[in-house]
């Protein structure tokens, strides 16, 4: 039985204003099919001539839900591809919107400058935003950017600067850091943060454990934490100026993954990354590019074109 999916290039403004569909069809058994096979893919472009000229040439996020449609976070509201045709969700007038996510029941939550919530349908099918804020207590609703939103199993994450916002369904809880959050990151379905001058943490529920205090994640940016399909008790820790480590994810402790082509990395400034099939690592960065690489750090693809962001799709 075939699979296939697409990755996504999100390009921030300073660079390139377009969106990259990279469709990469593989078979479910990937790990037997050759590497070059998985870089065979079409390259389709879309600019606002195509999504909208009324719409902002910035985007800043993009997700999918379990039907297929595209949400993308832009500098006026959410635009909706569902393969054909572009649509758009307005938020809150002048309101970007920084970051989105979407649930298992197909939810499309939004984060943007001191605001989120999530589009709600009516019985016709229209969608329209409705604001959690009234969930949150009035001292704690002063933040700036929701930058990230991870959906898990039974709770939804907003991350800002200020603080990480818990929503059950219910309530929202809220997480203060020590000094401040840097990013957030979801990887085999836990949510980690980085706080500065602390370390790396991972929530459980509306609790952060420190799982990482070392020179490394306490003064230094973490990117992203990946998976690694072949051994299930560590992840990939990817940094902007110390190169690539390996996580374990219990005792915390990390190990350099040595590659020769760290010094190419590290002056390509990485911000970010995703775990593609096959146990390959797609690194999106400021100067080269998308960086494919594989376990051992060893660049296997470099995709022209700065990128600030990368998305595997659903098909």
């Amino acid at each position: 039985m075939k699979k296939n999916s697409a990755l996504f290039f999100s390009l921030q403004p300073g660079f390139s204003r377009t969106f990259f569909l990279l469709f990469i069809f593989y078979f479910s058994l990937f790990t037997s099919l050759k590497a070059q096979v998985f870089f065979n893919y079409p390259i389709s472009n879309f600019t606002p001539k195509q999504y909208g000229p009324l719409q902002a040439p910035q985007n800043w996020s993009i997700t999918q839900n379990n039907e297929g449609l595209i949400y993308v976070g832009n500098d006026n509201g959410v635009m909706e591809y569902d393969g054909s045709n572009w649509g758009f969700l307005p938020v809150i007038l002048g309101q970007k919107v920084f970051s989105v996510a979407v649930d298992s029941n197909n939810t499309l939550f939004v984060g943007s400058f001191g605001q989120f919530g999530y589009f709600e349908k009516d019985k016709r099918g229209s969608s329209s935003y409705v604001s959690l804020l009234d969930k949150v207590k009035k001292e704690d609703r002063i933040f700036t950017n929701i930058w990230r939103i991870f959906a898990t199993k039974d709770k939804v994450y907003f991350q800002s600067t200020e603080a990480i916002f818990v929503y059950d369904y219910k309530t929202v809880s809220v997480i203060l850091p020590e000094s401040s959050f840097h990013l957030a990151m979801c990887a085999d379905g836990i949510v980690y943060a980085r706080d500065r001058q602390k370390g790396l943490v991972k929530f459980i529920g509306a609790k952060a454990d420190l799982v990482n205090k070392s020179e490394i994640t306490a003064e230094y940016g973490v990117f992203a934490l990946l998976a690694d399909n072949k051994n299930k008790s560590r992840l990939m820790l990817v940094t902007q100026e110390m190169g690539l480590h390996w996580m374990d994810k219990i005792s915390g402790v990390l190990t350099e993954i040595n590659t020769p082509d760290k010094e190419f990395l590290l002056k390509a400034k990485i911000f970010g990354g995703i775990k593609l099939p096959g146990n390959l690592f797609a690194l999106n960065t400021e100067f080269s590019g998308t960086i494919v690489v594989d376990e051992n750090g060893m660049i296997q693809r470099i995709i022209d074109g700065q990128t600030e962001s990368v998305f595997i799709k659903k098909r």
